[in-house]
């Protein structure tokens, strides 16, 4: 009912911040957004959780 729709608008909002502050820290460090998403998602799935840190914005090296 109405309570999953409440519960899902949240979880999305939340999502949604955690989007934007990727893209904003990427901005701050003068990296391209697109190609970090682009680097990071052609390697996440292949990425230990203990590497993971690695990928965020301001630690990621691009993959070349």
């Amino acid at each position: 009912g109405s309570e999953m729709c409440i519960r899902d608008s949240h979880e999305a909002a939340y999502h949604t911040a955690i989007v934007y502050s990727l893209l904003g820290t990427c901005r701050l460090w003068g990296i391209e957004p697109v190609r970090w998403l682009t680097d990071v998602f052609s390697r996440i799935q292949d990425c230990s959780v203990k590497r993971l840190e690695e990928l965020l914005p301001h630690k990621w090296t691009p993959q070349d």
